[in-house]
């Protein structure tokens, strides 16, 4: 089976990541991971393990796409803790 495929990225050390996933038989999504993280380490400056992000997969002709947002979020005790901090500079006792 011929495959086919190509990465892009930010830098071409983390672009040759994902390029190595694909060659060692791992898919598009494989290869869009590690070409991620590869940026994080490869220019930093551009890239970072939080904050926004999201991808689509589409699946064959006659299945639905997948959409995954990995939007920027806090557990709620995350944000329990931030609020009464902010309240207490507010107050100070």
């Amino acid at each position: 089976m011929k495959r086919s495929g190509a990465v892009t990225a930010s830098s071409s050390a983390a672009a040759e990541a994902g390029v190595a996933i694909l060659r060692q038989g791992g898919n598009a999504a494989d290869a869009a991971v590690a070409t991620a993280l590869a940026s994080c380490v490869a220019h930093g400056c551009n890239t970072g393990l939080g904050g926004y992000g999201g991808h689509m997969v589409v699946g064959p002709v006659w299945g639905d796409p997948v959409s995954i947002d990995f939007n920027m979020w806090v557990p709620a005790s995350a944000a329990d803790a931030y609020r009464a901090a902010v309240a207490k500079v507010r107050r100070p006792a």
